[in-house]
């Protein structure tokens, strides 16, 4: 009689330590589809359009049906042999396409380097020339002496210190050179009716 107390006595205590573990295991396989459930929740409480609403609306359902059916037990476990052969796929797929890229940049390099040996450089770089850079003001001469007494520079226009005042001081430049220019047609005028 003691052994068959014995018996069931350890029989419901191995139950009772295992029970939460078959639990857990179960949890643990569910945990993907929580995961995924979660994300698009995340998701949800993110800005989003109308379809975009919508759409994340269908997709949360299907999780939450698809965790709650992995929680019950009714959803088979995926074998991990399908799962291998997808990430092996994807990987095939990501070889694949850093292939393509890479032909792609050497027949770019190779375009280029026989572009550079054709003797193109105004397509390779719009700013690269073997010609001299000339720059040259608007006045000259007796001109430039008027414009430079004329011009007076506003309060801070020495050193802009953003692009709002670089503007503004650009601006006032060119409004002052608009009144130089007339003045200066009044008095090339006024020298030719002499």
């Amino acid at each position: 009689m003691k052994t068959t107390y014995l018996i069931i006595f350890y029989s419901l205590v191995s139950l009772t330590l295992l029970i939460p573990n078959i639990a857990y295991a179960g949890k643990k396989h569910c945990q993907p589809y929580r995961d995924k459930l979660t994300n698009i929740q995340s998701q949800q409480r993110q800005g989003y359009s109308l379809k975009q609403g919508q759409s994340l609306k269908k997709r949360e359902q299907a999780a939450r049906d698809k965790w709650w059916q992995c929680e019950k037990g009714l959803l088979k476990p995926s074998s991990k042999s399908s799962k291998s052969s997808k990430t092996k796929a994807k990987q095939k797929k990501l070889a694949l396409a850093k292939k393509k890229a890479q032909k792609k940049s050497a027949q770019k390099k190779k375009q280029l380097n026989q572009q550079k040996s054709n003797g193109t450089p105004a397509e390779l770089a719009p700013f690269a020339s073997t010609k001299s850079i000339i720059a040259k003001q608007k006045y000259q001469g007796k001109e430039l002496q008027q414009w430079l007494s004329f011009y007076q520079a506003p309060k801070g226009c020495t050193r802009p210190k953003n692009m709002k005042k670089f503007t503004a001081c650009i601006e006032d430049k060119h409004q002052q050179q608009l009144v130089f220019d007339r003045k200066l047609a009044k008095r090339q005028q006024y020298a030719e009716s002499k």
